[in-house]
């Protein structure tokens, strides 16, 4: 339930290959989690005496197995529950097909336009099109 989850600041991450389409989970459709059977970027919360840029970092490890490079600083808000968020791009520097599935129910991407009927994490989907609509990927 809700009020079980433990808040906490978090980092997530906007990965997008060359062509400009973005990377994004399928979140599992299990009650105990923040917006379950949603789509949203990839991330989690940040652990311990982390940055939030070592954060994303490591989620990454964990969600996909990919060993991304630096991220670069979009922008920080605060969530609709109240945390702190930390919102950072990534350019997708391997092919989709070495990332392996590690958390949620799939991975794929989309492309800006699909994003739109897209249904989303709020927070996220805020964050990508502000993203999406000031930037040249």
């Amino acid at each position: 339930r809700f009020c079980e989850m433990k808040l906490q600041s978090g980092a997530i991450a906007i990965v997008y290959d060359t062509q400009g389409n973005i990377l994004l989970q399928h979140r599992d459709n299990i009650p105990n989690i923040f917006w379950p059977d949603y789509w949203g970027l990839w991330g989690g919360g940040i652990e311990g005496d982390e940055t939030p840029e070592q954060a994303v970092l490591r989620e990454l490890k964990e969600e996909i197995s990919w060993d991304a490079p630096k991220p670069t600083y979009v922008s920080q808000d605060v969530s609709e529950y109240g945390h702190d968020f930390f919102v950072f791009s990534i350019p997708l520097n391997v092919p989709l097909t070495s990332l392996k599935l590690l958390a949620g129910a799939e991975m794929r991407m989309f492309t800006p336009d699909e994003i739109q009927t897209l249904k989303m994490v709020p927070h996220h989907k805020t964050h990508l099109l502000r993203f999406l609509g000031r930037s040249k990927l």
